[in-house]
């Protein structure tokens, strides 16, 4: 059975710290406690679950190009890409995007490196021809 599609609307965040507070309530924390996990976690809620849709649409948009166009049988391994580039590059910024594209082609060799590349440049990590070129290959001396 098909789950159906979750929308987020105007009334989500409301919903979800009811949510959270009856869950709360049901373990036994005190009325006041109860209220103050439930916005606390609904203000880490709202941080967290639209930035994760973003990424994800971001990539869809670069998914759905003609010139780099996934079949959406395939797409999960550009989403994973893109969740682990968006965290370890540009929110920690512990690793080289350049490293994070290698452990991807090297864990999936039928990935196509051009939609990863392309997805790379949508997030701003993509390298310039200074970067990826020596200046001979350029055609200037150093």
């Amino acid at each position: 059975m098909a789950s159906r599609k979750k929308v987020w609307s105007g009334t989500t965040l409301m919903r979800y710290e009811q949510k959270v507070y009856k869950i709360a309530k049901a373990q036994g924390i005190p009325d006041e406690l109860a209220q103050t996990v439930a916005k606390m976690q609904t203000m880490e809620f709202a941080a967290g679950g639209g930035l994760y849709h973003r990424v994800r649409m971001r990539v869809r948009r670069i998914l759905n190009a003609e010139e780099t166009y996934v079949s959406p049988m395939f797409r999960a391994p550009y989403y994973a890409f893109a969740q682990k580039l968006h965290r370890v590059c540009l929110v920690k910024h512990e690793v080289d995007p350049e490293d994070v594209l290698t452990e991807f082609m090297n864990k999936s060799p039928e990935l196509n490196e051009d939609v990863l590349r392309a997805i790379m440049d949508e997030f701003g990590l993509g390298r310039t021809p200074s970067e990826t070129t020596r200046p001979e290959e350029r055609g200037t001396s150093a």
